[in-house]
Parts: C-alpha cells; structure tokens; sequence
C-alpha cells in the first residue's frame, strides 16, 4: 500500500493541475471571428481595383459625372463642389502650409490623390472617398461606409476576421453610455481591407471602410515621409530668406 501511495498523490497533483489548465482556457476571451473561408478575391470596389485601376481613369469617371468639366484641384479647406460645380476634385497641398494641407493628401511626386464627396455603386452611395495613386495605380481606397457593407462583403469576398471591443464611457461628465466597436478584415495576399463600424447613444452609428496594397503603401509612405521632410527644410529656409529681403515670396512647391 505504501508504494502505491506516492503513484496516487502523483495522480492527485496532475488530475488539479489539468483541472486549473481546463479553468484558465475557459476564462480566456475570445476576441476574434471563427477562421475564414479562403479569402482569394478582395480587391474591387465598384469600378476601383486595387492594383489595376490606372490614375486615367479618374478623367473617363468626370466625364461620366460631370461631361464637359475639367477636375479641380483642392486642398481641402473648401469643398470642390461648393464652387466648382463637380463632386470629384484632385487633393494637392497649400505651399504656404509647413505640413500637409490634409491628412490623406500627399508630398511623394510619384503619387495622386482624388478625393470624391459622393459615388454611387449598384444600390449604396459611398461618401467621402479618398483615392491614391502610386506610380499610375491605385494602391488605397479609405471612405465612409454605407449601411450593411459588411453583409455584403461577407456574401462576395467571405466572412471575416472580427474584433468587438465594449466599453461604457461616460459623456458630459454626467451619464455613462455604452460604446461598441466592431473591426472586420479581409485579405488578399497583400491586399488588405477593412471596415470599421462604431455605436453609441451619444454619438450615434459610424463606420468608414478602407482596403489598401500594404506593399504598395509602404513604399509610398516611404516616398511620402521623405518628400515632406524635404518640402519643410525648402520652406523654413525660404521664410528665413523672406524674413532677411533676399526673397519676396514662397514659392509653390
């Protein structure tokens, strides 16, 4: 009996430390979707397709929408379509601005960026779509989501990989909301989307969508990051030149 009796208090010890095992992988949260089906095709949007569509095509789409009218260029401080008559316009940046005249406009020379306040595709209107050009192809589309994107890009491309993440915030120091966001991916090789959505009774429903070529867009960012380094160090040595008399203005960069 005593030599049995170091084999059961053996058996003893493992049987709860399987047990605590069992415990702690049931009280892990789960944060993500079941594994998706294989995701091969993502990477069309309406006429836009990551990697194909050429920066061309940007002047056959105002002909479609706007015949006759040439694509203006703005920096965004005001909107195109409140003077120019066209919902579609090219973003460049004010050369009086030391940084970027808008978060998604660009510094690199080897790329574009349009911006569109509204498009229709089959039934849903996209709002708010930005679109960039690197080397004469589009590399990103990021815009404001329309209702129930995420049930259709599930039924084209497949289900996809989801995060929830529920919060209570409090707002105007008084009351306490619940906030809900909700992140879903897609994948193609390297091309990546995603939709992001957010809800909440004191800010109301939000969502924005946006699929880009990772490659691509590091080495755009790459470009871009250098470029703008560059374009700050000309004008903070032409405002100086301006400040000494040796230069009447700054020049367009």
């Amino acid at each position: 009996m005593r030599q049995l009796l170091p084999l059961v208090i053996s058996l003893f010890l493992t049987s709860l430390v399987t047990q605590a095992q069992q415990k702690k992988a049931a009280a892990k949260p789960i944060v993500e979707a079941e594994a998706p089906v294989k995701q091969t095709t993502i990477s069309v949007i309406g006429p836009f397709k990551i990697g194909e569509t050429k920066v061309t095509f940007m002047l056959t789409l105002q002909d479609s929408l706007n015949p006759g009218a040439k694509i203006p260029v703005t920096d965004l401080q005001i909107r195109p379509m409140e003077f120019e008559g066209t919902n579609i316009a090219e973003v460049v940046n004010n050369h009086f601005f030391l940084n970027k005249a808008h978060r998604e406009s660009t510094t690199c020379p080897n790329s574009r960026v349009f911006y569109l306040d509204r498009l229709l595709i089959g039934d849903d209107e996209y709002t708010e779509i930005f679109l960039h050009f690197f080397n004469g192809k589009l590399f990103s589309l990021k815009c404001e989501a329309p209702i129930k994107l995420g049930e259709k890009l599930a039924a084209k491309f497949g289900q996809p990989m989801s995060t929830t993440t529920v919060k209570d915030r409090p707002y105007m120091g008084v009351r306490v909301f619940q906030h809900k966001e909700v992140n879903s991916y897609w994948h193609n090789q390297t091309i990546k989307a995603r939709l992001y959505s957010s809800s909440g009774a004191e800010w109301g429903e939000h969502s924005y969508f946006i699929i880009r070529d990772e490659a691509v867009y590091k080495e755009w960012k790459i470009c871009d990051d250098e470029s703008l380094a560059n374009r700050k160090k000309r004008i903070e040595k032409d405002r100086k030149a301006i400040e000494e008399g040796k230069l009447l203005q700054i020049p367009t960069y």
